[in-house]
């Protein structure tokens, strides 16, 4: 375990538990887009894989433009939607009726076509991600589906930092919209971004929803330890972390699938500011059940 005890290391050591139950890794962001948020590679070939009809209409449709033109559909379902509905319920574009951005676990053994949508998923953790459209600051995990940004972690070693570090790292330096400039940074933007973002440490985990907040607040995504806070800690014999419940369950494809398919809600109510006027807030409820909690 001592060769784990460097950040890089325990990120690489998530990754690789991911990779053993059938996801993808980048070891670098080539191919990420932050002026869109996509990895797109992984979302043409599931629609390739699953709608190849769609895919040879479009090349018919638009020639040698059938990529940006289908990219430019997803971005404005992203825009309008958010990522949630995105996902579950697919996008309209012209000529092809609805493309299909992931399927959910089939329930329905008579339909076979959505056993294809959901097998061939493709779920992919990349390392480093430059997430601004003008800067150099990168996160060091990225969590997508179908190319479609999920979740963003920040890692941190407990011998040299702890989770509260990567905590106060999200709340001031991760921006959805860079102080000064105003400029978007699409990855981090709530609905329209990644769903939730994880604090990680070999200790313990913490989770939030929206960092548009002047203040984004985190709450705990540990199991408890014995009525207390927290994860059981380390005791000897143990071949993995007290947070090793994130990688080895919570990420396997059918909870994670399941989470973003099922559990998340968005709530949406009315707040009147000091001019009186009443705008929409929105509240995200992440839901994942942890093994070990009550």
């Amino acid at each position: 375990m001592d060769n784990l005890h460097k950040e890089i290391n325990l990120e690489q050591h998530i990754a690789d538990h991911l990779v053993s139950q059938g996801w993808r890794e980048s070891r670098t962001d080539a191919g990420f887009n932050p002026d869109t948020a996509l990895y797109l590679p992984d979302f043409l070939e599931y629609v390739s894989k699953t709608a190849p009809d769609k895919i040879e209409k479009a090349k018919k449709m638009f020639g040698g433009n059938w990529e940006p033109n289908l990219e430019k559909a997803l971005v404005k379902s992203l825009e309008v939607n958010g990522t949630i509905l995105t996902l579950r319920d697919g996008f309209q574009s012209a000529g092809l009726q609805t493309v299909t951005c992931s399927g959910h676990f089939p329930d329905d053994p008579r339909l076979p076509k959505q056993k294809v949508f959901y097998d061939e998923n493709i779920l992919r953790v990349m390392h480093q991600v430059h997430y601004q459209t003008a800067g150099n600051k990168s996160l060091d995990l990225v969590f997508f589906i179908n190319g479609i940004p999920v979740g963003t972690a920040e890692v941190k070693t407990e011998l040299t930092q702890t989770v509260q570090d990567a905590i106060e790292e999200y709340q001031n330096e991760r921006k959805p919209i860079e102080p000064g400039t105003n400029r978007k940074n699409y990855l981090l933007m709530y609905r329209r971004g990644a769903v939730v973002h994880f604090a990680i440490s070999e200790d313990e985990i913490w989770m939030c929803t929206n960092l548009e907040s002047r203040k984004p607040r985190f709450l705990p995504f540990n199991r408890g330890n014995n009525g207390h806070a927290g994860n059981p800690p380390m005791q000897d014999g143990d071949s993995d972390y007290p947070t090793s419940y994130f990688w080895n369950d919570i990420c396997r494809k059918d909870n994670w699938l399941r989470i973003f398919h099922n559990f998340v809600f968005e709530e949406v109510s009315k707040k009147e500011d000091a001019t009186g006027r009443l705008h929409d807030v929105r509240h995200r409820f992440f839901r994942a059940f942890i093994s070990g909690t009550a």
